[in-house]
């Protein structure tokens, strides 16, 4: 799927996710952080915002190597790699923060997991994890809900059994509370859109 739509990614979804990545960049400076990790990076637009803002020290991995041939164009240099999300070749507290965005619910549960726990090794004790995904609670109104439930529907397959699961078993919260810390939460897409930013307490 992703060899064919990276070269329109960025087109499609820039209106939709530029809310999210201005936040998540105004979140990141209030926090004070240096080394930033981008779990599932794909294109690396959220990287390359940091990049343009005086951040440095920026890694972004993805399974996708046409996401990835997308990522390292132009003129802001990322170093951004090809790895899987569940098996992360970075050592231990490696990283001040940790970024995972919309890419959660599209995979199985034992998948998300397992990149939840790898992103809990390699982000340092009391560093920070900042993940953006959805959750229908009562606090996400129905317009939302409508929207983010076509477009997952239009992706089909896989992706969108996974998104269905996700939503039924509680959505981000129910797979990031047992593993961190909640210190604030920021809702989009008339709420069915989080992002939380999380502490690594270990």
């Amino acid at each position: 799927m992703y060899k064919i739509i990276s070269n329109v990614y960025d087109i499609l979804l820039y209106l939709p996710l530029i809310s999210i990545r201005l936040k998540v960049k105004k979140i990141i400076k209030t926090l004070g952080v240096k080394s930033i990790i981008d779990i599932c990076c794909g294109t690396g637009n959220q990287l390359k915002m940091l990049k343009r803002s005086g951040y440095d020290d920026l890694t972004g991995i993805d399974l996708s190597e046409n996401m990835l041939k997308v990522a390292n164009r132009g003129k802001y240099k990322l170093k951004c790699q090809q790895q899987d999300a569940t098996k992360l070749s970075f050592k231990d507290d490696n990283f001040d923060l940790g970024i995972i965005s919309l890419a959660l619910h599209e995979k199985p549960l034992e998948v998300q997991n397992l990149v939840l726990n790898e992103a809990k090794r390699v982000i340092k004790k009391d560093g920070y994890l900042i993940v953006v995904d959805y959750m229908f609670d009562k606090h996400a109104f129905i317009l939302g809900v409508l929207e983010i439930f076509i477009v997952e529907a239009m992706v089909g397959g896989d992706h969108f059994r996974n998104f269905r699961k996700f939503i039924k078993n509680g959505g981000l919260e129910s797979i990031t509370k047992d593993k961190f810390e909640k210190i604030n939460e920021y809702k989009f897409h008339f709420g069915g859109t989080r992002c939380f930013v999380l502490k690594n307490i270990k």
